[in-house]
């Protein structure tokens, strides 16, 4: 039998209310290169297991196709880290310092409708500061390091449910020399409802599919199998790309070099969520802030039904003068 190659270009889908604020990711984004370059291998291998199959696998007896689905989902609650650093003479007074700033950053955010039980103080390091003494000989100098002071470090966990909140906790963290934002992270409630609706989502389009089959006259067995079914989730902090401007001086001073003097080309970051063209089904498509990306894949696995073979013969039943019955066939 020959490949039977069908096109659907069928995307479903709900749109649902998106609301548009400030979003970030954190500091954090700028120490890590690979995770960030959408172009690099691992992410290709990624995206190269949820790739569509366009072509339908037929033999005589089975056909086999996949559905790649995608659910775009809104986060109920966020969570930010800042990283607070303090410096003093002994471990008591920086820790004294810190804990000033902390509590003026809880009193300023709590206006903001943060509230104290969704704040967290995570203790990090505590180290001594070293400096070097010199002391003096006849003839030489000796440099020993001397504990001078403590570092301490602490990590402030603040949860919020509203995104534009996000820009009322940096600006009463700048106040309080708090700069450090290391990330933001996104939580979905109730993951295996938004699993089942896209699953649901890609079983009703993978039924549609073996319906347009039909219409073509091919048989498909009542029962299918799932020989495989993928899912995976993809957070915002994942998805940042970054670009550098291409174009850096004038086409007149290329030959000007002599005394140029050439300044800091800042790197860009931008969200860039998973392409579609990946997908047959799509939920929530239009996408204006970063979003939580759920996928889903299922491959699926017919039996075909053969045609029943039949055969006609003639015969006739000729009874001897014996009383006998034979069967003579006429081909």
């Amino acid at each position: 039998m020959k490949k039977l190659l069908l096109l659907l270009l069928i995307v479903t889908g709900s749109f649902l209310p998106i609301h548009s604020f400030a979003q970030a990711v954190g500091n954090s984004m700028y120490g890590n290169d690979n995770r960030y370059n959408y172009q690099n291998a691992e992410e290709l291998t990624w995206q190269n297991s949820f790739n569509v199959t366009r072509e339908v696998m037929i033999d005589e007896n089975s056909m086999t196709f996949e559905v790649n689905g995608l659910f775009n989902r809104k986060a109920d609650a966020y969570l930010a880290i800042f990283n607070m650093t303090q410096v003093g003479e002994n471990a008591s007074v920086a820790n004294d310092l810190l804990n000033t700033r902390y509590q003026n950053f809880v009193n300023e955010v709590a206006a903001a409708g943060v509230k104290p039980e969704d704040i967290f103080l995570d203790m990090v390091s505590q180290v001594p500061i070293y400096e070097l003494e010199v002391t003096k000989k006849f003839f030489s100098k000796t440099y020993n390091e001397v504990p001078k002071g403590f570092e301490l470090q602490k990590n402030i966990h603040v949860k919020f449910s509203k995104g534009e909140v996000l820009d009322k906790i940096l600006t009463a963290a700048a106040k309080h020399e708090i700069y450090d934002l290391i990330k933001v992270d996104y939580f979905v409630e109730n993951t295996s409802a938004v699993y089942e609706t896209l699953r649901d989502s890609v079983i009703a389009y993978a039924k549609r599919k073996t319906n347009d089959y039909k219409q073509l006259n091919v048989n498909l067995d009542t029962v299918y199998r799932v020989l495989t079914e993928q899912t995976s989730v993809t957070f915002p902090i994942d998805r940042y790309s970054k670009y550098q401007p291409a174009s850096s001086s004038s086409i007149e001073s290329v030959g000007k070099k002599s005394g140029l003097t050439e300044i800091r080309k800042p790197v860009v970051m931008f969200y860039n969520k998973l392409s579609y063209h990946n997908f047959d089904v799509v939920i929530n498509p239009v996408v204006v802030e970063p979003l939580v990306q759920y996928t889903c894949k299922i491959k699926m696995h017919f039996s075909l039904k053969k045609p029943v073979e039949t055969k006609v013969q003639n015969h006739y039943k000729v009874i001897t003068p014996t009383g006998d019955v034979k069967t003579i066939e006429i081909k």
